[in-house]
């Protein structure tokens, strides 16, 4: 008896692939359905992953046919060619491995790479190796061109503040360059990052109100501006480049910025002591509570707490009234359980012990009525 065949036809292309060769989803399932008409497989679905790499088999219409494969919905796997499943030799040899154990097939049109023989499956893993050494070619070209463009002056990051576009290449920007430099020169004066946001905001340098310390730091810390690129911050192996593009500020410059944060950094001390610092949560988010202090012109300090993010604060006074009030409780209530509580206590453990007592004389009085009786019948 012959089995019914019943097939899972899988289409997937990326934007490369189609405008390479030519073969789009709907051209791929329209062949395939022919083609299981040919072979008498009666289709259950057509899986589409559209606009996804064959790097590897995280994707979406991948994983539910292989789900259904499990399930015992489909027992053939019909796709145009094998570099449309994947074109990784890991994960050929885990798919043969699992449409081995479900009992499944696989049946390529166009490259004639199946399971159902010894020579189909040698013509898949060929086929996965010659893909996958495509793939790792792909990648190293990419990776050449992509330092060529990096050296050439050509960052893919956003355009940072001071530089614009040029062809596609980074170069000093004439009307924002100066914003930048002067960003250098104030710090090296001795202005911290908040003085300088102050300053720009002030003035409304390049029409904005809306500078931060926060964005004044990045401008000191960006490498850019000494002409040197770092691509891949955040990796674990990230690359540096020198020289890439024009300068702003020179090297001595830069690196003297650096020192002067160090300096501050070290030197840095707290003019106010916060009490409550690191013990206090906000009753909405939980977060902790940070310390803040306002001066008065009459020159007296007022500390309060506050919560960056529910924007609810309260002032050191209400907060030590608060918790002298709880403390006054607390006190009251130790009291309360010394005057009332513990003598009750006692008292109830004394007069078990008393019962307990009378309990045990009662026993021995038993036990001795026991024995002169039966001493008395010997």
């Amino acid at each position: 008896m012959i089995e019914n065949k019943i097939a899972g036809i899988y289409t997937r292309v990326s934007i490369e692939d189609q405008a390479r060769e030519g073969f789009s989803m709907g051209e791929q399932e329209e062949r395939l359905v022919e083609y299981c008409k040919f072979k008498r497989y009666e289709v259950y679905k057509v899986y589409k992953d559209a606009g996804i790499s064959a790097k590897n088999d995280k994707r979406p219409a991948y994983q539910e046919m292989m789900k259904d494969m499990k399930e015992g919905k489909i027992n053939v796997i019909i796709a145009f060619k094998l570099d449309r499943l994947t074109r990784s030799v890991y994960d050929v040899e885990k798919l043969m491995k699992q449409v081995n154990e479900s009992e499944c097939e696989i049946d390529c049109m166009a490259d004639e790479s199946n399971t159902v023989t010894s020579n189909g499956r040698m013509v898949m893993r060929i086929i996965t190796s010659v893909s996958q050494n495509e793939i790792e070619k792909c990648s190293e070209r990419t990776k050449f061109g992509m330092i060529g463009a990096i050296k050439a002056g050509h960052i893919s990051n956003h355009t940072p503040l001071g530089y614009k576009r040029d062809n596609k290449k980074l170069v000093p920007d004439p009307l924002t360059k100066d914003v930048v430099i002067r960003v250098f020169d104030l710090y090296l004066e001795g202005n911290s990052h908040q003085t300088i946001a102050n300053i720009y905001n002030k003035e409304k340098v390049l029409g904005r109100t809306n500078w931060y310390d926060s964005t004044i730091q990045k401008i000191l810390n960006n490498e850019i501006y000494k002409g040197d690129f770092i691509h891949g911050k955040k990796m674990k192996r990230p690359r540096y480049y020198d020289n890439v593009v024009e300068t702003l500020v020179s090297k001595e410059v830069w690196a003297n910025c650096q020192y002067q944060k160090q300096r501050n950094a070290r030197h840095y001390e707290r003019t106010s002591v916060y009490l409550f610092t690191n013990r206090l949560r906000c009753a909405k988010c939980g977060s902790f509570l940070g310390g803040k202090a306002t001066k008065k012109k009459s020159g007296k300090k007022y500390y309060y707490y506050k919560c960056e993010h529910c924007n609810v604060y309260f002032t050191e006074d209400i907060i030590e009234e608060k918790l002298i009030d709880s403390l006054i409780n607390l006190q009251k209530k130790e009291e309360l359980l010394n005057d009332y509580y513990t003598p009750f206590i006692k008292s109830k453990l004394d007069n078990n012990i008393k019962d307990f007592k009378k309990e045990l004389n009662d026993l021995y009085k038993q036990i001795d009525r026991i024995k002169t009786a039966y001493i008395k019948v010997k």
